[in-house]
């Protein structure tokens, strides 16, 4: 069974089993244009109710029961398969600059997101410090 990781006010983006499951499955996020999560366009109404009881339930306890009626869904009707998560993909060019993330070297992903977009908040900084003119 999973367990949900509780949220602090200050977290925006603390990993929690409903938010790996609403990302996957809350038809409210599907969209024929403009689609921010249930990409494979899932229509559960069960799944979507589910979902927002996990998301209002108070303790871990009512948090891992409200999971199990979504775990069952998802084991008995396959309605994603996640092949991959989080990955990183960027480009660079060191021509005039050297010290980027590599395979060999993954110091940071490298990618700007909107997390890290301005000075200061995350991986833009951390590379741009690694590097050095060549």
């Amino acid at each position: 069974m999973i367990q949900r990781v509780t949220r602090s006010p200050s977290a925006s983006a603390t990993i929690a089993p409903d938010n790996l499951y609403d990302n996957w499955l809350d038809s409210s996020l599907s969209s024929p244009t403009a689609a921010t999560g249930d990409y494979e366009g899932l229509k559960a109404p069960a799944v979507d109710a589910a979902l927002a009881k996990v998301a209002g339930a108070p303790t871990v306890a009512e948090q891992t029961a409200a999971l199990t009626p979504i775990e069952k869904y998802v084991e008995q009707n396959l309605p994603v398969i996640p092949i991959t998560t989080a990955s990183d993909w960027f480009e660079y060019n060191s021509r005039h600059w050297v010290g980027w993330p590599t395979q060999s070297n993954p110091y940071e992903s490298g990618q700007p997101s909107s997390s890290n977009n301005n000075a200061g908040t995350g991986t833009d900084e951390v590379v741009i410090l690694h590097l050095s003119p060549r």
